[in-house]
């Protein structure tokens, strides 16, 4: 009876040194991959903060170039250009009456 019983405990000890070994090798399998996926989005990132730069820079002219377009002198000539406009629709449209 106790040969039998070592004979399971023999068995059962087995089982439980492959489970952890595939266990093991599934962790180091995993830490390996997340370590290249951080790589990678440390790459990434650097990509987005360099773009992000150059977008700010550009964003930035295009506001410096609207508040130079926003004096009184563009509010004149829109206005002139948009009466021009539609005097041009009003003869069309009583033209085609």
């Amino acid at each position: 009876m106790t040969s039998a019983l070592a004979g399971v405990l023999i068995v059962c000890t087995i089982i439980i040194t492959i489970a952890i070994l595939v266990l093991a090798t599934v962790l180091i399998i995993t830490l390996v991959q997340i370590r290249r996926t951080a790589k990678k989005v440390e790459i990434i990132s650097s990509q987005l903060n360099a773009s992000a730069q150059a977008i700010g820079r550009i964003t930035g002219s295009v506001a410096h170039y609207v508040d130079k377009l926003s004096s009184p002198w563009v509010a004149l000539v829109s206005g002139l250009v948009s009466s021009v406009f539609i005097r041009r629709k009003k003869a069309a449209e009583e033209e085609k009456d």
